[in-house]
């Protein structure tokens, strides 16, 4: 089952790959005031949840009446808003779920949200996590995947943790083969599609695969 969770940093404006990843959805929450986004782009969330202390009271009634689902926790919490909603996605059994609304705001935010979305559980219980808003996407790998992207979009790979072994990568400017890419160093940063298909994997270690979609490139012909 996939699961789109609505978070409340930002999300762009609506694009086609943005309606793409909407409409392929089986199931949709809002993590509290990431209920303003889906409610913008016009989207009923099965399920509200968070301490419904930034979602708009107006909006909240409004997905009560249209049948949304509301689980209302304290406000005095240890879990963020976003870990409720990604704990009971893989509860209700979400295989793969897109975070939307990862991005933005403080940068604190940010970094303990790239590392819930890391976290081992989610992999353990068989879901896999990425973020996207349709113009950047965050991947956690644990052991490989493929991408379709267009040629001149900025691809790289982030050893999240610890080093990562056994890193192959193809249909990229500056492939990889077995490669270790040490925790703390930019190695694998800034990579450039040139195939219709990259395939990225790793032997043992976790990696944040990073998209952006917001200014292709032409492949380049020298160094980075």
């Amino acid at each position: 089952m996939h699961t789109v969770v609505f978070a409340s940093g930002e999300v762009p404006p609506e694009s086609p790959e943005l309606r793409r990843r909407l409409d392929e959805a089986d199931f949709v929450i809002a993590a509290d005031g990431g209920l303003r986004h889906s409610a913008r782009l016009g989207i009923r969330a099965d399920l509200l949840v968070g301490d419904l202390d930034s979602a708009p009271p107006d909006l909240v009634t409004v997905a009560e009446h249209a049948g949304t689902e509301v689980v209302d926790f304290p406000e005095e919490k240890d879990e963020t808003d976003l870990e409720l909603a990604l704990t009971i996605a893989v509860e209700r059994g979400a295989t793969s779920v897109n975070v939307l609304g990862l991005f933005g705001g403080r940068v604190d935010h940010e970094i303990a949200n790239l590392a819930l979305i890391a976290a081992p559980r989610w992999s353990a219980a068989g879901c896999r996590l990425w973020a996207d808003d349709g113009h950047r996407s965050v991947w956690v790998v644990h052991d490989e995947l493929r991408l379709r992207l267009a040629p001149g979009t900025t691809l790289s790979l982030v050893p999240w943790g610890a080093d990562a072994l056994g890193v192959r990568s193809s249909g990229v400017r500056w492939p990889l083969d077995g490669a270790t890419l040490p925790a703390g160093t930019p190695r694998g940063v800034s990579n450039v599609a040139v195939g219709s298909v990259q395939y990225v994997s790793v032997d043992d270690g976790l990696l944040l695969v990073v998209v952006d979609r917001s200014e292709a490139q032409p492949p380049l012909s020298g160094g980075r």
